[in-house]
């Protein structure tokens, strides 16, 4: 029976509570910060886009309008009257700007406030409309709308058809933007009161458990998961917190905008009506209402019908966004207030005139709903990323509680077994800050490079906008090469120095380039640079891993990295949504920076040499041998390599079908399908973070099982064949809830196959004698191959076979290679310690 050693009596516990809660509080700090920049980044965000819609649903209306005289056969150019329609539909906006409408060459034939001329950017995506999206400052929405954000107003611009149909003018509106600066004002005041106090909860939390109700020795005792228990329950608490305010503060600001909506929408109805009624027609002579009223229900989804009642609230007229409906048929009963928009109808003038009837506009309760739902899984998001992050920072929050401790405990009795686990757990937090600055700038880099001119390549366009990411791929190939080789020699620090600060001199080129070709070459030295980095950290892992530990390591390693790019990319996004692109590239070099300091403290906690297995030594050529290979006897060495059974069968039957169907899937294939399919972007980017998910969460205890296991060959083939089975089912079935099955699939293959290969490559006496860090790197620059390979392939697929079919046939190729590497790779490595 073992007993806990007792306390250092030496030992303060006002000395030990102040350094863990001292660390938990700098790691609450950071976490908070980013939690509150996400969420206020979504909520401002979710802030324009109520804007935009509302001012799309005046311009519509206002358009109708207009068009109803171009039917009757007014031409555009000689509209009389065309200013008294403009002012009476827009006389009720109060942040109205101006409007105006102009021609299709941009000549304006009405004006209305302050409304200055047609910005030809704006003029010229309404005549010209794309699929929606963003491009050059200008928003092209669904429906032909567009959208342009100045300095202080929001600028919306709808085409104008005439009586056969083609485009007569363009309609823009502009309304001040004043009005979103105060709501986003109003949540950031919300938000650092949240945080503060939270904060201020959670460090109250953690000083009474510790400083009182905790023993001293559970707060010393080497290996006491209690004093890391404690922090992150108050570390999760704050955090959860805050996510349930943002979630209510999202619902709300949803709630209201659409009631606002539609009781706008409501109001230029009743003054229609109103107006018709002091004519001295009766409320139910009123014919032809219902077209009215199924245009209006037409133009906002979140309306269900409208309905014209009497005082006694006898339902008269009814329509939905399809047409009229039967009067009895609309349920007059009271229901949610929140639901229901009614309007007084009174044939006199004045607030005190008796009512005549009602107009009744019904929310729909499912739209609602749904849109409710979207709201909270927005904040839900945000609440994910920054917790993702938060676990990140608290895993180095149990490193440097760990460090602090260190030296006034025993050693530990696991010996170097433990110390080679804890080598890539220290890894992890450097892996984290490279890949969540490198990744800043991931989810718009297309588009950046849409903005830039082209001088010398004459390439069609989807072309040019691929080139930047291809030139980092074919870089990064390049850069995983050559650190396997510096690794060997060197060590692992160089390539890992060299590459962050490549990488870093790379996103500040990025953030200063002026033309594509020069965008090009610096996305080239990010991607050499990252190739350098990600290869010189996984040769640290790989080189102070015993053979026990290989795949837990492997797979603590990469859940760092799809942290950190899971993070690193939302955060990128929303940044450029507030402070454009080039900022992003700025800080994305400067952060790249910050991982320098974690090389150092690696560094010099793990100097020396690792220790060697037998088998490498007695493999390794005399050191004269090494210095006399030539070029072409280090190519043989290579050929000879890649046409093993061994490490040539797991290439061609594992890594580079894998890398093709990932990156084909993920990248490539899966946003243009599911757009195709009406997919929201924002379940898009949710599906896309199912992989990341399981590879963080599922991939370090499914490491452990792999190392526990016996021949790894079949844990490979196990992964195939779960992400192979999973694309090539889309062929039955390819709805959004089996394309998410099948990147969960893909994903939990990944890691199984992904900690499997690591520990079977470096088993292999082929590649202890070519050296373990330079044929890791022969790995990795067979993924980039795949990787590069990939939308290419899956491109041509859906060519030729169409979207579905070239996924499941990507499925079946990645199960057909599968099974090549099982029949041809041996089942028993011989020479093998």
């Amino acid at each position: 029976m073992q007993h806990a050693a007792p306390a250092d009596p030496g030992i303060s516990r006002r000395v030990v509570v102040a350094e863990i809660v001292g660390a938990f509080l700098v790691i609450l700090v950071l976490a908070q910060a980013l939690t509150g920049v996400l969420g206020l980044a979504a909520f401002s965000r979710l802030a324009a886009n109520n804007t935009a819609e509302r001012v799309e649903l005046i311009a519509r209306d206002t358009a109708a309008r207009i068009e109803t005289g171009l039917r009757l056969g007014k031409p555009m150019a000689q509209f009389s009257g065309l200013d008294r329609l403009i002012e009476q539909s827009l006389a009720r906006v109060p942040d109205l700007a101006g409007a105006a409408v102009a021609l299709p060459d941009g000549y304006a034939v009405g004006r209305y406030g302050q409304a200055g001329a047609l910005p030809e950017p704006l003029r010229a995506a309404v005549l010209a409309p794309g699929a929606p999206g963003a491009q050059g400052g200008i928003e092209r929405r669904p429906g032909g709308a567009a959208l342009m954000h100045g300095e202080q107003a929001l600028t919306l611009a709808v085409p104008l058809h005439g009586g056969d149909g083609a485009v007569a003018g363009v309609l823009a509106i502009s309304v001040d933007d004043s009005l979103q600066a105060a709501r986003e004002r109003e949540f950031i005041e919300r938000s650092v009161l949240v945080l503060g106090l939270t904060t201020l909860g959670a460090a109250a939390l953690l000083l009474a458990v510790l400083g009182w109700l905790m023993p001293l020795q559970a707060l010393t005792r080497p290996g006491g998961r209690a004093r890391l228990a404690v922090p992150l329950a108050a570390l999760i608490l704050a955090q959860g917190v805050y996510a349930a305010d943002t979630v209510t503060a999202f619902r709300s600001a949803w709630l209201q905008s659409t009631r606002a909506n539609v009781a706008m929408l409501a109001e230029s109805v009743q003054a229609d009506i109103g107006r018709v009624l002091r004519m001295g027609i009766g409320i139910d002579r009123l014919r032809g209402i219902e077209t009215l009223f199924a245009r209006v229900a037409g133009s906002l989804p979140s309306v269900a019908d409208i309905s014209l009642r009497d005082a006694q609230g006898r339902v008269l007229y009814a329509a939905d966004g399809r047409g009229a409906l039967d009067p009895a048929r609309i349920d007059t009963r009271a229901g949610d207030g929140n639901l229901l928009v009614s309007l007084p109808l009174s044939a006199g003038r004045g607030q005190d005139a008796p009512a005549d009837g009602y107009l009744a506009v019904q929310l729909d309760p499912a739209v609602v709903a749904a849109g409710v739902r979207s709201r909270v899984m927005d904040a839900g998001t945000v609440a994910l990323i920054s917790a993702i992050a938060a676990f990140e920072m608290f895993l180095l929050l149990t490193l440097l509680i760990a460090r602090s401790r260190r030296g006034t405990q025993q050693p530990h009795p696991e010996g170097i077994a433990r110390r080679a686990e804890d080598a890539a757990r220290a890894a992890r937090p450097v892996m984290f800050g490279f890949l969540f600055a490198w990744a800043l700038p991931l989810s718009f880099l297309p588009l950046f490079a849409r903005t830039l001119p082209s001088g010398m390549l004459a390439l069609p366009q989807d072309i040019l906008l691929a080139l930047p990411l291809s030139a980092e791929m074919l870089c990064g190939l390049v850069g995983a090469l050559a650190a396997g080789r510096i690794t060997d020699r060197h060590g692992w620090h160089w390539p890992v120095i060299g590459g962050l600060l490549l990488a870093a001199a790379g996103s500040l080129a990025s953030a200063a380039t002026g033309a594509l070709e020069t965008f090009v070459l610096a996305r080239g030295t990010v991607g050499l640079g990252y190739g350098l980095a990600w290869m010189g950290l996984q040769g640290f892992v790989v080189l102070r891993s015993s053979p026990l530990y290989r795949g837990r390591n492997m797979a603590w390693l990469v859940a760092g990295l799809f942290a950190g790019h899971l993070s690193g990319t939302a955060v990128g996004a929303m940044l450029a949504d507030q402070a454009g692109y080039r900022p992003v590239f700025a800080a994305s070099a400067v952060v790249l920076l910050l991982p320098l300091a974690g090389v150092g403290l690696l560094t010099r906690r793990w100097r020396g040499k690792p220790p060697e297995p037998a088998t490498a030594i007695a493999a390794r050529p005399p050191a004269s041998a090494t210095a006399r290979l030539t070029f072409w006897a280090s190519a043989r060495r290579l050929g000879g390599l890649l046409a093993s059974r061994d490490f040539g069968a797991l290439l061609a039957g594992a890594v580079v079908p894998f890398s093709i169907a990932q990156v084909g899937l993920l990248y490539f294939a899966l946003p243009l399908y599911l757009e195709a399919q009406g997919v929201p972007a924002a379940n898009i980017g949710r599906v896309l973070m199912v992989y990341g998910l399981c590879m963080i969460y599922l991939g370090p205890a499914i490491g452990r099982l792999v190392d526990c296991g016996g021949n790894k060959k079949y844990f490979i083939a196990l992964g195939g064949l779960l992400g192979g089975g999973g694309m090539a089912y889309l062929y039955v079935d390819s709805s959004l809830q089996m394309v998410a099955l099948a990147v969960f699939l893909l994903a939990l293959g990944s890691c199984w196959a992904g900690a499997a290969q690591t520990s079977w490559t470096l088993s292999l006496p082929r590649v202890q004698q070519y050296g373990p860090g330079a044929a890791t790197s022969v790995m990795r620059a067979a993924d980039k191959l795949g990787q590069m390979i990939g939308p290419l392939f899956v491109g041509a697929l859906f060519t030729l076979v169409g979207v579905g079919a070239g996924l499941a046939v990507t499925g079946m190729v990645y199960l057909a290679a599968t099974l090549l590497f099982v029949a041809v790779a041996p089942n028993r490595i011989k020479g093998a310690a």
